[in-house]
């Protein structure tokens, strides 16, 4: 696999990553202008800035940047001195350093008629779109043609066996009270704060669904801030109609935008 091809790879499985590339030299340098290396959280994936110390520098650098999610222009001293890599090449190496992020996540529990109006629209505001789905004919390609996953799994264990990053969407939308409790009560025990955790539910159950919810964890900030019903009150009701609102919310919950929801 090449360069390009692994920076594709990581772009299409939404894994952030630095690449550092040689833009200048002076004296004598291991690495060539144009030299490239893609790296990421475990290290080098492919490429080279030269080898040896220099290398060694700059992986270790990248990896600060994936923290830090940003870009940087640095030169290195090459020579003998106090602030050199302990190379006796003789020059220096300016690397430019280009953070690639991962997009936002959003987790679609349920593959039902308004997730598949839903996730194309997700897809088109650039979120890495992942849908879980129990029922294996809803768990389908050709009903989410544009997804980046599709999971077919019990909610909980899918839940228990997944990295959980607290700047996670999850929007609920499956056919059944019973699923709802068991994905939210499975939320809380194991991916602790969220995003947005949005629940598709008239606003009598969603009443019922936070006295349940506050019932098995009493005290719990994380309930107040659950969107249910999910959704803008901008009207409509098909499943297209439902959908545009969920993503209006979801949208104006990532750009930090105070607008009401539930319709």
């Amino acid at each position: 696999m090449n360069i390009f091809e692994t920076i594709a790879s990581l772009t299409n499985r939404n894994r952030p990553f630095v690449i550092a590339t040689v833009v200048e030299t002076t004296g004598s340098s291991p690495g060539k202008e144009h030299f490239k290396a893609v790296i990421d959280r475990d290290g080098l994936v492919a490429g080279t800035v030269g080898g040896g110390a220099i290398e060694k520098e700059v992986i270790a650098q990248a990896r600060r940047l994936l923290g830090e999610k940003g870009n940087l222009l640095k030169t290195y001293n090459l020579s003998s001195g106090p602030d050199n890599l302990g190379m006796q090449c003789g020059g220096t190496t300016t690397i430019f350093y280009e953070y690639i992020g991962a997009r936002d996540n959003v987790f679609v529990f349920g593959g039902g008629h308004i997730s598949q109006s839903l996730t194309p629209l997700l897809k088109s505001i650039d979120f890495y779109v992942t849908l879980v789905e129990n029922r294996e004919e809803f768990a389908a390609r050709d009903l989410h043609p544009s997804v980046d996953e599709i999971v077919h799994s019990d909610y909980t264990r899918f839940i228990e066996n997944t990295s959980w990053d607290p700047s996670s969407f999850v929007v609920i939308v499956t056919p059944a009270h019973k699923y709802e409790t068991e994905i939210l009560h499975a939320l809380f025990r194991r991916a602790g704060s969220l995003r947005y955790i949005g629940v598709i539910a008239s606003k009598r159950k969603s009443v019922n669904l936070r006295k349940e919810l506050e019932t098995a964890f009493p005290g719990d900030d994380r309930i107040a801030h659950i969107h249910t019903p999910i959704g803008l009150d901008i009207g409509g009701e098909t499943p297209a109609q439902i959908a545009l609102s969920i993503a209006a919310q979801i949208q104006a919950v990532r750009f930090n935008k105070d607008i009401a929801g539930g319709p």
